[in-house]
């Protein structure tokens, strides 16, 4: 048939293509789907590769996803010329975007990859839940949540120059600062 009105659930068991279909409940497909020209629209739940329990979320590998998207395994997005993930807020709210790297029990404490608009924009880089690189108003901080200048280093203990032999040494640069360890010297231009 060129189309299909389905009011309950839809099991299929083996290979599915669907050209058109309306769908209103659940559809649950353990084999191969195929789709083509589709657009779906106000779904209130699906699964692949799992029964979905959790109306209105989408789960890829996990029969009870515990978010809207919810993947187990790896996840590659690709494009033709470019390939995105877009984390966006809706409204006028004050509001975080994040990545954050879990434990296996879905502890936090690993890392976090953050954009906070409170204040002013920022990003901020955390080992575990301390800030290690915060970028605000153009300005870097390491260790430091608080730049003062272009780059603050928040530390007590050193920073490593660049370092190299006099055949190495880079065409020369206004600001420029080396150590030359042929020379055993710090130099500048």
């Amino acid at each position: 048939s060129t189309g299909a009105n389905v009011t309950g659930n839809l099991a299929a068991t083996g290979n599915v293509t669907a050209v058109d279909g309306t769908f209103s409940g659940n559809l649950t497909v353990q084999g191969t789907t195929t789709t083509i020209d589709t657009a779906v629209t106000e779904v209130d739940s699906l699964a692949i590769d799992g029964l979905l329990t959790t109306l209105g979320s989408v789960g890829i590998g996990t029969t009870n996803p515990a978010t809207k998207l919810n993947v187990i395994g790896d996840t590659r997005i690709e494009g033709f010329s470019n390939a995105k993930i877009q984390i966006k807020r809706t409204g006028n709210t004050v509001a975080n975007g994040s990545i954050e790297f879990l434990g296996s029990d879905n502890s936090f404490g690993w890392g976090l990859i953050a954009n906070n608009d409170a204040g002013g924009s920022n990003f901020n880089i955390k080992e575990g839940s301390v800030s290690r690189l915060y970028i605000k108003s153009g300005k870097i901080g390491i260790n430091s949540t608080a730049p003062k200048t272009s780059l603050d280093i928040g530390s007590t203990d050193a920073v490593v120059v660049p370092v190299g032999t006099t055949g190495e040494r880079p065409t020369p640069a206004a600001g420029m600062f080396r150590y030359n360890t042929t020379e055993g010297k710090f130099e500048g231009y």
